[in-house]
């Protein structure tokens, strides 16, 4: 299976510890993340939340089934996508928006979330199969 092949050899490292190139791309999907926020803002909605996860599964999807070894997939999909994405902060803003009273905006935010990532991930998995 390609997930097996992708953690079975090591192209990136030269011999850095699996926790140095996960908090590598982990600091690049921090900055992203936070850019990202920035650039949409959170206003009333939080659309940038919905963004990240979105463009985050799409990314990490991507990574995993065209990976050239598991360090890229340590950098990339667990390090990267994994510090872009953000279930807790999705989950808050769900909360909170139910909290506010304002419980069609937080079904449509949670529902909403969860199709767009959803269709990230069928969107990796058919570009793939078309490359």
């Amino acid at each position: 299976m390609v997930i097996e092949a992708a953690y079975s050899h090591s192209v990136l490292s030269g011999g850095l510890s699996p926790a140095l190139l996960v908090g590598v791309g982990g600091a690049a999907g921090a900055l992203t993340r936070f850019g990202i926020g920035e650039l949409v803002g959170l206003d009333h909605f939080p659309i940038s939340v919905m963004v990240v996860n979105a463009i985050g599964t799409f990314l990490a999807t991507l990574l995993v089934l065209l990976a050239p070894g598991r360090d890229a997939v340590l950098v990339a999909s667990v390090g990267f996508c994994g510090s872009l994405t953000t279930f807790s902060t999705f989950s808050v803003r769900t909360v909170t928006l139910w909290r506010e009273d304002r419980p069609l905006a937080a079904g449509t935010f949670a529902l909403g979330t969860l199709l767009a990532s959803l269709f990230g991930v069928g969107l990796a998995v058919v570009l793939v199969k078309l490359v």
